[in-house]
């Protein structure tokens, strides 16, 4: 029976090239990267320990989760802090719905020791020592390259211009699913989700390196998985790298777990978490599954 699908020929008799319609062929995908092994996924030094490779680097976006209140905010902002430390050239944006002194004063709490509750209350006034003068000149060293955006300011097109604008290689997203991909078009949640997504992808691939702070599920908390994201399905999609932090009762480490990562298998970092001082530090008992 003849096909009903009429095959055009190409000039030896099989069909023409495929990149006439587009397309590129397996072969010349192998051919183009087959025998030269090219330079590896550049990333960023966001700490100390294992929490200097988590894959945050240009062209990657990187997701954090964990319930309220339990330092996901605090964690993304201490790898920021670090990464400018380690990179001089690094420049950022964060927009985060925290206000930016508390953001600024936790991470003064942490290089100092001082407890965020005291640096609050008193204004860091009255330390016996030279804590704060380190820690303020750590920061300083670094705060000239970090911007806060404006909370009110929901509009992701309005912000990637802003990223563009000041030059920045880091945009920090705090938390996802309450910023807006802006236009006039009516989305549900999933939809704007998707959208936004999609915008920071946009940026990932100009070469900024997005980090996000992401809501969970409220019923995924117990089981740290992908799926333990709100909008999993669209944050599994477009996140180069995600992470969980899980807390376990009486235990006083948080675990922080790779549920995706798209070069390499997952795997967990055991932290000690400061509450006070908002300091995460690797205890050296990571294990890969």
């Amino acid at each position: 029976m003849a096909s009903a699908t009429a095959v055009t020929r190409g000039p030896a008799g099989g069909p023409p090239p495929a990149a006439e319609f587009g397309f590129t062929t397996m072969a010349d995908e192998i051919a183009s990267w087959a025998g030269r092994a090219g330079p590896p996924r550049e990333t960023f030094n966001t700490g100390d320990g294992r929490l200097k490779e988590l894959g945050v680097g240009p062209g990657s976006i990187t997701v954090f989760g964990a319930p309220p209140g339990k330092g996901k905010t605090a964690l993304v902002m201490q790898l920021l802090v670090d990464a400018l430390r380690n990179h001089p050239d690094l420049r950022a944006v964060v927009w985060s719905e925290r206000p930016r002194r508390e953001l600024t004063q936790r991470q003064v709490a942490r290089l100092s020791g001082v407890p965020h509750d005291a640096l609050r209350k008193h204004e860091g006034r009255g330390d016996p020592g030279d804590r704060l003068a380190g820690a303020h000149a750590t920061l300083g060293r670094v705060g000239d390259r970090v911007d806060f955006a404006a909370r009110a300011e929901h509009d992701l097109p309005r912000l990637a211009k802003g990223v563009r604008g000041r030059g920045a290689r880091v945009m920090v997203v705090d938390y996802l699913q309450i910023l807006s991909p802006g236009g006039a078009a009516a989305l549900d949640q999933r939809g704007r989700v998707e959208a936004v997504l999609d915008g920071l992808r946009d940026l990932a691939d100009e070469g900024v390196a997005v980090v996000a702070v992401a809501a969970l599920a409220k019923a995924a908390w117990a089981r740290p998985t992908l799926a333990s994201f709100r909008d999993s399905a669209e944050i599994g999609q477009a996140a180069d790298d995600a992470y969980l932090i899980e807390y376990r009762d009486g235990e006083p480490t948080a675990t922080l777990h790779r549920v995706k990562h798209r070069d390499s298998a997952g795997g967990r970092i055991v932290l000690d978490f400061n509450g006070p001082t908002a300091r995460f530090t690797d205890t050296g008992r990571g294990v890969r599954p």
